[in-house]
């Protein structure tokens, strides 16, 4: 059975060596990014949604109606948009390069992993299928956006972020672009209205082939807006805005991916970027974030149980941190009309990267938002207690805490260093608040959580009075 473990596992393998704990470390971080974090805010932009991901792994879930069922369940929310999170996956041999991607993966009476190369039957059953399930979203006047991402189609646990590929160029007859982004494009554009607003990301969580090869993602965004305007017209493509997604740290996926400490991180980051910085084009980086419509990240913020609503950007300081070592900034690119999305945001109540262990109080839970429990939701696992609501429970007190902070960073005009402009719920296993994808509910209970769910509703429907979209 295809489960939410697989996704998360790899997200979670090296989270020590990605994330660790901010706390200590948001004072220093703020002072090195004050100088390119003043004045980004825009009066009156409103406040912004807590928004809904429809995370699919694989052929199962878009290919069945799960994909279908599970955006009826966003859509029964307050809410103007959804992100569609299509997960495939990509071999590779040893520490090879990139062999072919493809679309589902199953395990051989051998207990190994395999995952059968894109050919164009399987392109057209994955267009198809996405298709179906981005009408449901436009039949309920959403709009759209993506974050692909991509898993180890063998199941040897290593990172996306890590990974380095150029999307133009052919794996066994197919591309990244041709096998995932002009299958999600032309899906996408069978079926939206005129005024459907989309915002592509190319990929998300994948840091390495972004820095590694940023004239081909620069050359990627300008033909799939070249491919929308072809196939809708020009009031589409101006409808259609594209960008990249990355972790909020590692952003080379080659410097310190194994230092635990984030102190000792950040500490060491200097020296070891003198190594490898002469293997980056730091003008074709630039070019590219000032090319694309926005930039995404994956945003989970280590903190203290009574922490302050400043430090939800935690992990956008340390994105910040790196990014400046490219000639960039968040701010600076914000100014220049660039949107900054949370394109992964919430919390996960584990302790644990393999996803087995919950947290037992708020300090734990606070400290690991990237890790939760994986699988159906289980009465005795579930870190909220969620199954007991007259039982007095210190991490779903901490849950609450955590989304009041969130929506109140939200909410706020002009106050803080950055400003977000979207911002996506990881709708999966221990994080999925709103119980959206199928396994978050079972005959024992669910992640759903009804005191939260009218939280994000209230502010959502305030935040759309707006019209920002």
């Amino acid at each position: 059975m295809k489960t939410d473990f697989h996704l998360r596992v790899f997200f979670c393998r090296s989270t020590w060596a990605r994330a660790g704990s901010l706390m200590s470390l948001a004072g220093s971080l703020m002072s090195m990014a004050a100088g390119s974090a003043q004045g980004a805010g825009v009066e009156g932009r409103g406040p912004v949604e807590l928004n809904s991901s429809i995370i699919t792994i694989g052929e199962n879930d878009i290919v069945s109606n799960r994909c279908v069922e599970m955006v009826d369940r966003a859509a029964s929310f307050k809410q103007s948009r959804l992100m569609f999170v299509p997960t495939l996956f990509w071999v590779q041999n040893g520490n090879g390069p990139v062999e072919h991607y493809c679309y589902d993966r199953y395990q051989g009476q051998d207990g190994k992993f395999r995952c059968d190369a894109a050919n164009q039957g399987k392109l057209e059953v994955f267009k198809s299928a996405m298709q179906r399930c981005f009408q449901r979203a436009v039949d309920a006047n959403l709009s759209i956006a993506i974050t692909p991402h991509l898993d180890d189609g063998l199941a040897e646990g290593r990172w996306r972020n890590t990974l380095i590929f150029d999307p133009l160029e052919k794996k066994k007859g197919y591309s990244y672009a041709e096998a995932i982004l002009y299958p999600l494009v032309d899906a996408l554009t069978a079926v939206v209205k005129e005024d459907t607003k989309v915002y592509f990301g190319m990929q998300g969580e994948m840091s390495a082939t972004v820095f590694r090869h940023p004239k081909s993602w620069r050359l990627l965004a300008a033909q799939l807006k070249d491919r929308v305007g072809q196939a809708r017209g020009e009031q589409v493509r101006r409808n259609f805005q594209v960008g990249v997604s990355t972790n909020f740290n590692k952003l080379c996926g080659c410097v310190g991916v194994d230092i635990i400490d984030p102190q000792e991180f950040v500490r060491n980051y200097p020296v070891l970027w003198e190594k490898v910085k002469g293997e980056f084009d730091l003008k074709e980086i630039v070019a590219l974030f000032e090319t694309v419509d926005y930039f995404g990240m994956s945003s989970y913020p280590s903190l203290n149980p009574n922490f302050p609503t400043s430090e939800v950007e935690n992990a956008i300081y340390q994105f910040d941190f790196e990014f400046k070592y490219f000639g960039l900034s968040v701010n600076d690119l914000i100014k220049k009309g660039k949107k900054l999305h949370l394109s992964e945001y919430g919390l996960g109540g584990g302790v644990s990267q393999n996803g087995d262990v919950k947290a037992n109080n708020a300090a734990e839970a606070a400290k690991f938002p990237f890790f939760g429990i994986f699988g159906s939701y289980k009465r005795d696992t579930d870190p909220w207690g969620l199954a007991y609501p007259n039982n007095w429970n210190e991490v779903r007190e901490y849950q609450r805490y955590f989304y009041g902070k969130t929506l109140e960073y939200l909410r706020s005009d002009n106050q803080y260093k950055y400003q977000v402009d979207a911002a996506f719920i990881w709708n999966q296993s221990s994080w999925d608040v709103q119980g959206i994808y199928p396994e978050s509910t079972s005959a024992e209970g669910s992640y759903h959580n009804p005191v939260i769910v009218d939280m994000i509703n209230k502010h959502n429907s305030e935040a759309m009075s707006y019209r920002r979209d």
